[in-house]
């Protein structure tokens, strides 16, 4: 299987607000899952989370699907935003 690959940055005071659940149901909808939360402490005592999600590709879909490598660049690239 296939996958393609999606990071969304959360602040904390963003991850307490009333909506956050429904933007992770919009999520779940389009077929994203959730991977894993990085979790970022700011040397200015700001803390936010990115979020890494996943969805399968259809066939017809797969060639604009990232490889392995292209995966943990993303995963270093979503944490270093």
């Amino acid at each position: 299987m296939r996958w393609e690959y999606k990071c969304a940055r959360f602040g904390a005071h963003e991850m307490r607000d009333a909506g956050f659940e429904q933007r992770l149901d919009v999520l779940g909808n389009e077929g994203w899952e959730l991977l894993t939360l990085l979790d970022h402490d700011h040397a200015d005592d700001l803390r936010e989370a990115y979020l890494l999600f996943r969805r399968a590709v259809l066939p017809a879909q797969s060639s604009r699907v990232m490889g392995g490598a292209a995966q943990a660049y993303l995963i270093r690239e979503c944490h270093t935003r």
